[in-house]
């Protein structure tokens, strides 16, 4: 062999190709597979950042999954609109790669100004129409002062755009938020709020209303049209969320410290029975400052109306020492209302029930109904076990002086469930 013959050679490619730059040898892989490779560290921040240093190509890749979820943390000292359209402007192609955006506000005042840095904005009203294909969208979160309506009117119409390809909207601590953002829920799949209050503008051109959402999954705490009306009626006028959804978390508790009305009671147990057809998980409280109190002692929901339920889970409060409520004599009987309603041969992977004691001193034996808790156990343990793969019931106590009064007497007037150790206890 002549000495200036290659020790290498066939009529084949090199499968391996030595990098001029650093002498190292890297398999000359087509682009998909090394995509793969890179998606297998989607999530690990540290070494995508890493991987983005090494070449053009994994600077394309690890770019893409360190970019598809950005988080926009205003505060009084920076604005992160500002800092991201200057990247956008230097890199336009960044816009494509981002699909879940969060906007949040700590609150601060801008030093200097009467306005937080989200008021002071003018970055949002371009950054958000770049962002083509964003399909789940986080507002607020962090700050309990995040008002929409604060927000300049560009930045508003720009957030109301973008909802119309949403997939997911999260809402959470955020006041002011306008009704005429359900006109632009058009494709929305998971929709959850959390300490959300909205507001009508009788200004504002009325949309025309399009067939309703396909909306799988929502979660609704604390959500609010004024201080005395929840969101539950506005949603059964509008017909929102009907028909489709497979998971449903409801808190239908008061944030002050009375019942809901007969109306926003109404319509929350609405919003079940819209979708008893389609639900295979449903977590319900009932209330979390005033005892359980049901209408004509009727159940929120009825088991064997759901074919497809497979986890589910009630929460409500046993009895409360801050409040003059005269509830007679405790015996769960709003638990065993539910428990009543598991048809024969039906079977769940979980049921979960959260009983919430607000003073210990409540569960006396002289404020206790013994046979209604005796026959709340007798329905766990002939009706409930044998249906489930998993069942817990947790007492949630609270006590400014001693919460184990309440968890001897659970334990005392519950004996098999304490003897098969499903009786568990959690304070405040």
């Amino acid at each position: 062999m002549d000495a200036r013959t290659p020790p290498y050679h066939s009529g084949r490619p090199n499968p391996w190709r030595e990098e001029e730059d650093s002498g190292r040898r890297t398999p000359d892989l087509p682009p998909e597979l090394h995509a793969l490779i890179l998606n297998e560290l989607d999530g690990e921040k540290a070494t995508l950042k890493q991987c983005a240093l090494t070449c053009k190509l994994y600077r394309h890749l690890a770019q893409k999954l360190l970019l598809k979820s950005v988080v926009f943390r205003f505060s009084n000292l920076a604005n992160p609109a500002d800092s991201f359209l200057e990247i956008l402007e230097a890199s336009p192609q960044i816009a494509h790669y981002v699909k879940r955006l969060s906007i949040r506000e700590c609150g601060n005042l801008v030093h200097g100004t009467i306005q937080t840095q989200t008021q002071l904005d003018k970055s949002i009203p371009l950054v958000i129409p770049a962002l083509i294909n964003v399909v789940d969208l986080v507002i607020g979160w962090e700050s309990f002062d995040f008002h929409f309506s604060h927000w300049k009117p560009s930045s508003q119409l720009s957030i109301m755009s973008t909802c119309a390809n949403l997939l997911s909207l999260t809402m959470v601590h955020i006041d002011k938020v306008p009704l005429q953002i359900f006109d632009h829920l058009l494709r929305l799949e998971n929709f959850i709020l959390n300490d959300v209050s909205f507001i009508d503008d009788p200004d504002a051109q009325a949309a025309q209303i399009s067939s309703p959402c396909q909306i799988k999954l929502m979660k609704l705490t604390d959500a609010w049209l004024s201080k005395t009306v929840t969101i539950y009626p506005f949603l059964r006028k509008r017909q929102f969320g009907v028909g489709h959804l497979e998971s449903l978390s409801l808190d239908m508790s008061d944030r002050g410290w009375e019942a809901l009305s007969p109306t926003d009671f109404e319509a929350a147990k609405w919003l079940i029975s819209s979708n008893l057809g389609s639900l295979k998980v449903l977590d319900i409280t009932i209330s979390e400052n005033v005892p359980v109190i049901l209408p004509n002692d009727e159940p929120v929901f009825d088991l064997s109306e759901m074919p497809l339920l497979q986890e589910w889970s009630l929460g409500g409060v046993v009895c409360s020492d801050e409040l003059d409520v005269d509830i007679g004599l405790i015996g769960l009987g709003w638990l065993a209302r539910h428990l009543e309603t598991i048809p024969a041969g039906k079977r769940f992977k979980s049921v979960t029930l959260r009983p919430t004691i607000l003073g210990a001193d409540g569960v006396m034996d002289d404020y206790l109904d013994f046979g209604g808790l005796k026959y709340l156990e007798s329905l766990i343990v002939d009706k409930v076990l044998p249906a489930t793969d998993f069942f817990s019931i947790t007492f949630m106590i609270w006590d400014q002086y001693e919460t184990r009064p309440a968890k001897e007497q659970m334990r005392k007037h519950l004996p098999t469930l304490e003897s098969l150790g499903l009786l568990h206890f959690e304070e405040y």
